[in-house]
């Protein structure tokens, strides 16, 4: 009779080894991220680029990657291509979605002036504890598609 339990319980011991393995995984990779920080960065830059033409304040806030990429005048002209005819008047952080596993997260913003609506995707580098940076940027035609992981910053 115990000899039958004895495969029972090493499929039982196995199958917590496991799980605690997993779980384990998940603890290791999980980030600490602050969407409302990660917002308030990407209306930072967005408001220093596109609404003030504080264009070295915002050369300043992207991600050391992206200033290794991008030289000053090169990022001048990339502003300058995004706006081919106008530039806001005003910016707001609108959304976020998580990248999992990522250090950094997508911030959804829409621009607007008097005759023209403005939607951006910025990739905002880093996590809780190191800040966030701006790695990423593009301007879309229109509002981005929704996304099961894309939520409302409040």
């Amino acid at each position: 009779m115990w000899l039958n339990l004895i495969p029972r319980r090493t499929t039982c011991v196995t199958i917590v080894l496991i799980l605690i393995a997993f779980y384990g995984c998940l603890r290791v990779n999980s980030l600490n991220h602050q969407p409302a920080m990660a917002g308030a960065k990407a209306q930072q830059f967005a408001d220093a680029a596109f609404v003030e033409h504080r264009l070295p304040t915002a050369y300043d806030l992207l991600s050391q990657a992206m200033r290794n990429q991008l030289s000053f005048d090169q990022f001048t002209d990339l502003i300058s291509k995004m706006h081919p005819s106008k530039y806001p008047s005003s910016v707001q952080a609108a959304d976020y979605e998580p990248l999992m596993g990522q250090k950094g997260m997508m911030i959804y913003l829409v621009g607007k002036n008097n005759d023209e609506q403005f939607y951006y995707r910025f990739f905002m580098e880093g996590t809780k504890e190191t800040d966030y940076t701006v790695g990423g940027m593009w301007r879309g035609e229109g509002p981005y598609p929704s996304s099961n992981l894309k939520k409302r910053l409040n």
